[in-house]
Parts: structure tokens; sequence; C-alpha cells
């Protein structure tokens, strides 16, 4: 049979293009999704399996990266050291779990949950795409935080003249500091806050300046009332300022010394610190005295952690007589609030450091990068990425791993520009 080979051109060249218009839409599709996942999962009363979309899509991502990598040979340098600090987590994770002996679906499964939001990075930094693809999507996200910043608003607003907040996305009316912490529709102040933190910091380090939409962003992160994004953006705010003169190191150590000096009566009573029926004090002393006895490899990836406790009682809270209500409420909202001193229990010393350390190579990859680069989009947004290793340090240390409407974002965006070439076709 004969075909014609100008037919087989326009074949091989349609099924690429194709696979990438696909490809592309499933991006621009979870990342749109992402902030409505918790939200759509209540409303639809829908299983709790289905908020595991995002973990699906990153294996399907990783499989295209390793036959993307065959193909290609090579990675960047930045994308391959992110790769290899998450390499030896995954070997940490392996050794602990065969000393202690655990469950191999456990720790399988852990492992994965410990590195899968990281993993995104050196798969979209091999697959290098346009700039002003990369300028779209980010104007798209920017765009969605910014209606998420005016629902929030909105709830405040309805909240304070006396109206019912539920059917604008409040299930869970919490007063702090006299305001009421706005969850905008992301179903929690904390993952909103983070969320609006991360385009505040964007947004300024691509202007350089106070504008209205990075306001909102700000009236955003303030209105969430969550203490630990208001800790990262005092940080982030002042790291931004330091990367654009020096000086301002003075001004950060002073400012800083006061106000630990005016909160430390508020740190000293808090009842995080001083209440025995406060669950994130009490998982915090029980990690302290599982890691003393598990000091370098903790009890193994799973044992000891929120992921997968509704599918799996550890042993590990009976052996240290965990309390029946903390285990109930660690059932129902998967999470033991702290994920720094829980990864202590869960991976030792050397798990914790693998984690420190992948902090680090973030923070030096951004840096480098954005130094190197000659773009004016791609350096500032650079610029911008080198601070979040602090936001994640802040959260990691009061809460949970997947808060994946911030962290999941922040890694695909990251990895994309980390990827894209320097074109410099618009200056900003």
């Amino acid at each position: 049979m004969y075909t014609n080979p100008k037919t087989l051109s326009v074949k091989s060249r349609l099924f690429p293009a194709l696979l990438g218009k696909l490809g592309w839409g499933i991006i621009v599709f979870l990342l749109v999704f992402l902030p409505f996942q918790a939200l759509i999962q209540k409303w639809a009363k829908l299983p709790y399996q289905c908020l595991w979309v995002d973990e699906f899509l990153i294996m399907i991502g990783f499989i295209l990266f390793s036959f993307g990598l065959s193909y290609c040979g090579r990675i960047k340098k930045g994308a391959a050291t992110v790769l290899f600090s998450l390499l030896f987590l995954v070997i940490i994770g392996v050794i602990s779990a065969l000393y202690n002996g655990n469950p191999l679906i456990i720790s399988v499964g852990s492992i994965f949950n410990y590195i899968k939001n990281f993993l995104v990075i050196p798969v979209f930094c091999l697959f290098v795409m346009p700039k002003k693809k990369v300028m779209s999507l980010y104007k798209i996200l920017h765009w969605l935080a910014l209606f998420l910043c005016f629902i929030a608003v909105l709830q405040e607003i309805v909240f304070f003249l006396g109206f019912s907040v539920e059917k604008i996305g409040v299930h869970f009316v919490d007063v702090r500091f006299g305001l009421m912490r706005t969850p905008s529709l992301l179903g929690h102040p904390n993952v909103f806050g983070l969320y609006a933190l991360l385009f505040f910091i964007l947004d300024f380090s691509l202007y350089r300046r106070f504008r209205g939409h990075n306001l909102l962003f700000l009236s955003g992160i303030i209105l969430s009332c969550s203490r630990v994004a208001w800790i990262a953006l005092y940080f982030c705010f002042f790291s931004l300022l330091i990367q654009k003169d020096k000086k301002i190191i003075g001004v950060f150590v002073l400012v800083t010394i006061i106000i630990t000096a005016i909160f430390i009566p508020y740190l000293l009573s808090a009842k995080e610190l001083t209440s025995e029926h406060y669950f994130r004090r009490y998982t915090v002393l029980k990690s302290v005295e599982i890691w003393k006895e598990h000091p370098f490899l903790g009890v193994g990836p799973g044992m000891y952690g929120g992921w997968i406790t509704p599918l799996f009682t550890s042993p590990i809270y009976e052996k240290y007589q965990f309390e029946i209500r903390w285990i109930e409420m660690l059932k129902r909202h998967r999470t033991l609030d702290s994920f720094l001193v829980s990864n202590l229990a869960e991976s030792g010393l050397l798990g914790t450091l693998g984690f420190v350390v992948l902090l680090i190579i973030l923070w030096k990859v951004s840096r480098r990068e954005a130094q190197l680069a000659e773009d004016p989009f791609r350096k500032r947004m650079l610029c911008g990425f080198s601070v979040m290793p602090i936001v994640i340090t802040a959260y990691f240390s009061t809460n949970v791993l997947n808060v994946t409407p911030f962290l999941l974002t922040y890694t695909l965006l990251f990895g994309m520009v980390l990827g894209a070439k320097d074109e410099n076709l618009v200056s900003q």
C-alpha cells in the first residue's frame, strides 16, 4: 500500500501539537481548580479520594518526565540539583522504613507524599515553555488570586454588618484580633493567607512598588488572620527590600528586635505554649518524646503523620499512649499541625536535615538563575521565588505539608519560569 510522505509528515507534526495543547490545558485546569478543590468536594459530597486529582496528575507528569529525560539526556543544573535533593529524601525514607520494618505500602505512599509537590519543579523545567505561555498562565492565576481576595473582603464586610456568611463560603466563624478569619473560597484561612501571600510576593517582585493589585493581596493576607502568613510576609517583604538595597538590613534588625520585645508577653501566655488541652502543643511534645528514642532515622514514614492516618492506625500511637480524643481529631483533620516536628519523629535528624537542604537549594537555585537571567520578567519572578523558602519554613513549623493550593501553585510556576528561555521580548 502506498502512503503519501506528505500525509505522514502532517500527521507526525499534528500529533505532538495536539498532545502539547492537551497537556497545557490540563496544567491550566489543575492550577485554576486547586483553590476550589476542597470546596467542590464538600459541596458536591464527593468521596475524599477526589482530592487526589493532583497526586494522579503529578504521577503522570513524572512518568512523562522520565521518558523526556531519557530522550533529552540532561536537564538544567538547577533542576537536577532539586531532583538530587528529593532523591536524598527518598533514600532516607526507604532506609528508615526498612530499619523499622514498616509496611511497604504505607512507607511508599508517605515518601511520595513528602516529595510530590516538589517533583513538579524538575518535571516542568525539562519541558521548556515559551515566555508568552508562562506569562499568560501567570496572569490567569494573578486575576484568580485577586478575585479570591475580593471575596475575602466581601466576607469580612458581611460579617461586620451582622449578616450570615455561610452563603459566601464561610462554614466556621473564627474571630481573631477582632477580625473574622476569612477563608475566601479555599476552605481554611491559613490556606487562603498563604495563597494570597504567594501572589503578593510575585506582584511586588515584578513591579518593585505598592500598587492596587498587591494592596488587595495584602488585605487578603491581613484578613486571613493567619499568624504564619503574617510572619512569613514580614520576613519575605524585608528580604525583597534587601535585594534592592543592602542598607535595609540595619532597619530590619532594629524593627525585628522591637517587635520581638513587644510580643514576648503574648508568646509566653499563648495557649499553644501553655494549655494542656491544645492539640498543637500536645503533638509537639509527643513528637519530641518519640524522636528522643529514634534520633537519627525516626519511626519511619507514615508511622506518625496525619496524611495516612484515616486509612492506617499506626501502632506508634498506642505505644506512646496517644490520647484517644486527639487520635479522633487526627482522623477527622488528617493533620498533626506541625510538619517539622512530626517529620522529626518520622524521619529523624537525617530526614529533617534533608528538608532543610531542599529549602536551601530552592533558595540558591532561584537566586543564581535570577542573577544570570537577562529577561526582566523571568529575572523578577525568580527574585520573588527566591524568598518562598522563607514562607515554606514558616508554615512547616506550624502547619501541614499538604497546603496544596499554595505549595503546588508555587512549585509549578517556579518550574516553568526556571525552564523558560530568556526571550526578552517585552520589557516589564
